[in-house]
C-alpha cells in the first residue's frame, strides 16, 4: 500500500495526493525504475531529499527531476498541509 493516492492522467503522467496525516514512517527511502519530473501543485510543510543531501522545502511551482535508481524520499513536519505533485515520467 502506497502512502498517497494517484489519479492516472496519462501513460506518462499521475497525479498523487498525500494526505496531511500521512506517518513519516510510510515515507520511505525508494528508487524509481525510470526517469521522472515531480512538479509540486500545492502543499506545505513537505521536503524532498535525495541520497546524501540535506532535505529542501517543495514550494508549489517547483519541479525536481530524478534519475532512475537514484533514492530519495519525501518528509512532512508535523504541522503540514495535503502535498498534491504532478508525476512525469520522462522518455
Amino acid at each position: 500500500m502506497f502512502p498517497f493516492e494517484e489519479q492516472k492522467i496519462s501513460d506518462t503522467v499521475k497525479i498523487r495526493t498525500f494526505k496531511s496525516s500521512s506517518l513519516n514512517e510510510e515515507l520511505v527511502w525508494h528508487r524509481d525504475a525510470e526517469d521522472r519530473s515531480v512538479r509540486v501543485l500545492k502543499g506545505q510543510g513537505w521536503y524532498f531529499q535525495r541520497d546524501n543531501e540535506l532535505p529542501t522545502p517543495m514550494l508549489p511551482g517547483e519541479v525536481y527531476t530524478i534519475k532512475k535508481c537514484t533514492w530519495h524520499r519525501v518528509m512532512r513536519k508535523r504541522d503540514c498541509s495535503e502535498l498534491v505533485v504532478e508525476v512525469t515520467k520522462l522518455l
